[in-house]
């Protein structure tokens, strides 16, 4: 069991030409994409694996394309477990996936450390599944969830799922906004001409597709799990280079308001 474990986290993380640290800090990522046919991004998945794999019909992923993940896969929905069964699936099964750690991922983990009970976790969230025993999560979703790092930096786009703190003196040493932040100033200079794409805060279809064509931000969640909301309800994918937007909308039911 050890080496299987040690094994999925080298597969997961692994580094490469293609992959290194920013600076020694594991919890940033400086990846070059130059080998991806494609290079796709999905936001906030919140539990709706029938939802994300609808999304990933309508992609057709090939291995050769680099799948990015923008965090927030448990919690909301009706299967937390089925959204990350599908992402280390993928993982297993030889394709490219870059998962970013959401806030959501963060608060279980905190909780694993400090209060070493999990059950008290956002009651009725379905985390159960998740669980070795009433203290512990499954080695194979720990050492998921332990592993995912706060943000990528690729040649033209910085990937997170809030954003950063831009009054910050340096803004992408401030790792607990980046999972938090929801205000954003008009000039993104920090960002050195690179577009900031995020999840996090639920956005209208239609001012998603407007930053897509407008804005140097842009934010990817469109409130997936909110399926009875005017606007949200749509779980979303971006390829980076086309800027063309795959569409889907929520095919797990479970009403959230």
């Amino acid at each position: 069991m050890l080496n299987m474990i040690i094994s999925f986290i080298k597969k997961l993380f692994s580094t490469t030409q293609q992959t290194k640290q920013v600076s020694s800090d594991p919890r940033a990522v400086k990846l070059s994409t130059s080998s991806a046919t494609r290079r796709l991004v999905i936001p906030d998945i919140h539990g709706c694996p029938k939802t994300l794999q609808g999304l990933l019909n309508q992609i057709d992923l090939k291995k050769t394309d680099y799948l990015f993940f923008l965090g927030d896969y448990i919690d909301k929905g009706v299967d937390s477990k089925g959204v990350l069964d599908s992402i280390i699936s993928l993982i297993n099964n030889g394709y490219t996936i870059y998962p970013l750690r959401g806030n959501h991922e963060d608060e279980l983990i905190e909780t694993i450390e400090i209060k070493d009970k999990i059950l008290s976790y956002h009651a009725g969230n379905n985390l159960e599944p998740l669980l070795k025993d009433e203290y512990r999560l499954l080695d194979e979703y720990e050492n998921f969830l332990f592993q995912l790092p706060y943000y990528y930096e690729l040649e033209d786009y910085f990937l997170v799922h809030a954003g950063f703190n831009f009054k910050a003196k340096d803004p992408l040493k401030d790792f607990d906004e980046m999972l938090w932040v929801r205000n954003f100033p008009k000039n993104l200079d920090t960002l050195k001409d690179k577009k900031l794409i995020h999840g996090h805060t639920p956005t209208p279809i239609q001012d998603i597709l407007k930053m897509i064509k407008e804005e140097q931000r842009i934010c990817l969640d469109a409130g997936a799990v909110f399926n009875t909301i005017e606007g949200l309800g749509e779980l979303l994918c971006l390829d980076l280079d086309t800027l063309k937007v795959y569409r889907q909308h929520n095919l797990d039911k479970k009403a959230i308001s």
